[in-house]
């Protein structure tokens, strides 16, 4: 049908992102729910989805290359890689997209040694220090936090 707008979207929270978007904005579309990063990105490529709600490392090579035209980052935080790119609520008054952000984790099964917990958040607490790593994830839009076990 001429004029359908579809959206592609892969994880929770930009799903609501785009849900809330449209509903602010006054625009009925279509959600395309992608099962990762790189099929919502395919999604753009293929014509199947027109815009998408995700994260920058997913698709930055593809938007250096000229191939994906970044619109708005959501997140009060500037982008290294794309610093002068606006906020969704610079362009309009959507000041909720200053707080959305998404979580990427190391995740281990219950009941797992209490031990092996304590050295891999050592390992990944020495790995997220190193400034050449910090600097790499950055260059990708990627902020490091770390926290507790």
């Amino acid at each position: 049908m001429p004029g359908k707008l579809n959206y592609g979207v892969a994880v929770l929270p930009l799903r609501l992102a785009g849900y809330v978007f449209n509903k602010m904005a006054g625009i009925t579309c279509t959600e395309i729910v992608y099962r990762g990063s790189a099929e919502n990105v395919q999604g753009l490529l293929n014509g199947s989805v027109q815009y998408t709600f995700d994260g920058l490392s997913a698709s930055l090579g593809l938007i250096r290359e000229g191939k994906l035209r970044p619109l708005a980052r959501m997140g009060a935080r500037p982008l290294t890689p794309l610093p002068d790119l606006p906020r969704v609520s610079d362009q309009i008054d959507m000041n909720y997209f200053n707080n959305i952000t998404t979580w990427s984790g190391v995740v281990a099964p219950p009941g797992t040694p209490p031990a092996i917990i304590a050295t891999l958040h050592k390992a990944i607490e020495e790995a997220l220090s190193v400034r050449l790593v910090i600097a790499r994830l950055d260059e990708v839009g990627i902020s490091v936090a770390t926290s507790t076990p």
